[in-house]
């Protein structure tokens, strides 16, 4: 996944159910670590809210964010989704909802996967993602 015609993560994601507003710092943390940007001079873009989840999230150039190769190998919607899962106290995701693939678009070798958010069924108003994934599946 990349920004800066790499990677975009524009979430919008937020918890209705009650979810702890807890210290998200090593939730970033973590997500960070899965940057792959080793020619990369500039630092990635992490825009985060008052309650610091993540807001958007973009590589540098030449960067990309690392997905588990065993996603990757299930395609981009799947690869985006487990991206979102696996980070989802970065992205301020409560355990209670999911996550499901809607449109999905692709052009120039960039799959760009909406993720809608939805607790026990309903879909979630305003909360998704859109999520950028290069030919590489990252």
């Amino acid at each position: 996944m990349r920004v800066r015609s790499m990677l975009a993560i524009m979430a919008g994601l937020c918890t209705v159910a009650s979810y702890a507003w807890g210290d998200t710092s090593a939730a970033v943390q973590q997500l960070l670590k899965t940057l792959d940007a080793p020619s990369a001079t500039e630092q990635p873009v992490v825009f985060q809210d008052d309650n610091g989840y993540v807001r958007f999230l973009g590589a540098p150039q030449g960067g990309v964010f690392k997905v588990d190769s065993a996603q990757k190998a299930a395609g981009a919607p799947a690869g985006a989704k487990a991206f979102l899962d696996a980070h989802r106290d970065a992205f301020g995701v409560s355990d209670s909802s999911s996550l499901a693939a809607g449109r999905i678009l692709t052009n120039g070798g960039q799959t760009f996967v909406h993720l809608g958010q939805s607790i026990g069924g309903v879909q979630v108003f305003g909360a998704d993602a859109s999520v950028q994934v290069n030919a590489d599946g990252n």
